[in-house]
């Protein structure tokens, strides 16, 4: 595996099953999505500045009507 993600393969097969890779923020969304989707409630996620970018807050306001709000940069 160490040697698929240092060749920074998109996806690659591991006993016939694709595995794909996520950049930090990908990982991130998810999991804040995740928490949103359990609770069904609105999720306000306070983060250092370093997360309070556009790539974290671009892929949790696409569809997200409102489910999410960022507070960065404190």
């Amino acid at each position: 595996m160490k040697k698929d993600i240092l060749a920074k393969s998109v996806n690659v097969k591991r006993k016939g099953k694709a595995v794909s890779f996520k950049s930090k923020m990908e990982q991130a969304a998810d999991m804040i999505k995740d928490v949103q989707a359990y609770y069904q409630k609105t999720v306000l996620v306070v983060t250092d500045s370093w997360f309070g970018n556009n790539g974290l807050w671009a892929p949790l306001k696409q569809g997200a009507d409102g489910k999410y709000h960022l507070l960065s940069r404190i």
